[in-house]
């Protein structure tokens, strides 16, 4: 039996709450391994669009983005800064995620964002719209999907075809 097979292809919306489960890295007061402190991204990302003031200049946050700083991620994740460098610099280089920085705080765009935290359909919208909107949006998911699967050309070409800058692997 294949993976697709035992698990399907549907989604499950997590709760913030779960943090709170005794099982949570952060209950147990340990360092969250990468897919812990992914999911932890996940958790964290704005399910709306926000805005909030720092230093007196108004910063918006997008649906699927967290705001965040590497020593707030590292004291979280109980991790060094260049751990969560790293890590976040794999995460960009798989197209995960899209990191930018304003007055010292980093925003990054979960990618998927919408793709894993839907509407909750499980079909999402049945028939598009008659200006191709419903055909553009499947192209680009299967783009993005099995991003783990693919050749490191393909993922530049992934990133070029989304106007991201090269990948740059840093010590």
């Amino acid at each position: 039996m294949g993976r697709d097979a035992k698990y399907g292809q549907g989604f499950v919306k997590w709760y913030r709450s779960a943090r709170e489960h005794w099982t949570h890295f952060l209950q147990q007061k340990r360092s969250a391994t990468d897919h812990e402190a992914f999911l932890d991204l996940l958790q964290e990302a704005n399910y709306k669009r926000s805005t909030i003031e720092r230093d007196g200049k108004i910063i918006h946050i997008n649906r699927g983005q967290v705001l965040t700083t590497e020593d707030n991620l590292a004291r979280r994740w109980r991790w060094s800064r260049g751990k969560v460098r790293r890590f976040l610099s794999a995460a960009q280089g798989f197209a995960e995620i899209q990191r930018e920085t304003v007055q010292g705080i980093s925003i990054l765009t979960l990618c998927n964002y919408d793709k894993w935290q839907g509407d909750g359909t499980s079909h999402g919208t049945s028939h598009g719209t008659t200006d191709g909107t419903h055909l553009k949006k499947k192209k680009e998911e299967r783009e993005r999907s099995d991003v783990y699967h693919k050749t490191p050309e393909q993922i530049e070409e992934l990133r070029r075809k989304r106007g991201l800058p090269p990948h740059e692997v840093s010590e």
